[in-house]
C-alpha cells in the first residue's frame, strides 16, 4: 500500500492544528474545497492516469527562513513516478514532470492531467532548484483518476538548517542517508484535514532505522508525537534504495490501529513523506 490520502478537501499549508506551543502547523492537514480542474468529467486515456496534486508548502520552509510567512514556491517542478520504478532505479525519470506555476495559491492545487501509468503504486515528486527531492504516495488509480495526491515542497535549507541539527547530523549526511518523515493521524477533522494523533510512538519493521519526535517548534526531541503527529526515521548510514514499514503505538486510552505493512521508500538525496492514517 503506498500512501492512503484522505481529503475531501484541502487547507495546504494552512495554519491547522497550531496551539501556543508549536510554531509549526499541521501540514499534512486539508480543508478548503478546491476548484476541479477543466475536463475533470472527460475519461482519461487508455493507460493513463488523471493525476491532480494538492502541493504543501510546509512550515519548516518558513522556519529555515526566519521568517512569518512561507517562501514562494519559485523554481519547483512537480510530477508523478512509478513506485516499481524507483524500486529497480531511485533515478528513474518520471512519468509526468512540469513546473509549478506561480503564485500558487492557497490551497495549491496543481492538475497533471493525463499520465501515462504502467499501473502498480505511483508516487508524487516535488523537486526543484534550492528544494529537496520529496516523494509521497498517491496509491493507485481508481477509476483510472487521483483527484487527492499530496505533494511536499520542503526547502534545502529546511534539511540544513533545522532536520540535520536537530538529528545531531550534518546536511550532506542526512542527504546521503535519506529521510522518512512520518505523519500520524488519528482520523479527519470536520472540515476533511488529517487530525494529528499527539503522544503516539512508532517502531520501524528496519532495526537500522532510528526514529525521533520532534516538538511542535522542530527545536529540540521529545518521546512522542507533538501537535503534527511528526515522527523522523534515519537510517544509521547511507545506502542504497529500499522499503521500511511503521507499527504506530498509540497514547492510552486510544482505540485505533494502523496499517503496520504500509510501505515507505528509503532513498537517498530523498525526504519521503509517510502519511499514516487508522484503519477502518
Amino acid at each position: 500500500m503506498w500512501g492512503r490520502t484522505l481529503w475531501t478537501a484541502v487547507v495546504l499549508g494552512g495554519l491547522v492544528g497550531c496551539s501556543e506551543d508549536t510554531g509549526a502547523a499541521n501540514d499534512g492537514g486539508m480543508a478548503s474545497d478546491a476548484a476541479a480542474p477543466a475536463g475533470e468529467d472527460a475519461a482519461p486515456a487508455p493507460g493513463a492516469v488523471d493525476v491532480t496534486l494538492g502541493i504543501v508548502n510546509h512550515s519548516l520552509n518558513r522556519l529555515a527562513a526566519g521568517t512569518e510567512a512561507r517562501p514562494e514556491l519559485t523554481g519547483v517542478e512537480v510530477g508523478v513516478l512509478a513506485v516499481d520504478a524507483v524500486l529497480a532505479d531511485v533515478d528513474a525519470a518520471p512519468l509526468a514532470v512540469e513546473p509549478l506555476a506561480t503564485p500558487c495559491g492557497a490551497p495549491c492545487v496543481h492538475a497533471l492531467g493525463a499520465v501515462p501509468s504502467p499501473g502498480g503504486g505511483l508516487l508524487s515528486l516535488v523537486r526543484g532548484e534550492g528544494w529537496m527531492p520529496t516523494w509521497t504516495g498517491i496509491g493507485t488509480a481508481v477509476g483510472g483518476r487521483i483527484d487527492d495526491g499530496r505533494g511536499f515542497a520542503l526547502s534545502a535549507a529546511a534539511v540544513d538548517d533545522v532536520l540535520a541539527p536537530l538529528l545531531g547530523l550534518s546536511g550532506d549526511e542526512l542527504r546521503a542517508r535519506g529521510v522518512v518523515f512520518g505523519l500520524v493521524y488519528s482520523g479527519a477533522s470536520a472540515d476533511g484535514s488529517g487530525q494529528p494523533l499527539i503522544g503516539a510512538t512508532v517502531t520501524a519493521s528496519d532495526p537500522d532505522f532510528t526514529v525521533v519526535y520532534p516538538d511542535g517548534r522542530f527545536a529540540r526531541l521529545i518521546d512522542a508525537t507533538a501537535m503534527q503527529g511528526v515522527f523522523v526515521a534515519v537510517p544509521s548510514a547511507a545506502a542504497g534504495i529500499g522499503t521500511v514499514s511503521f507499527e504506530v503505538t498509540p497514547p492510552a486510552g486510544t482505540d485505533l490501529r494502523w496499517d503496520a505493512t504500509a510501505a515507505a521508500i528509503r532513498a537517498p538525496g530523498r525526504v519521503y513523506f509517510h502519511l499514516m492514517y487508522p484503519v477502518e
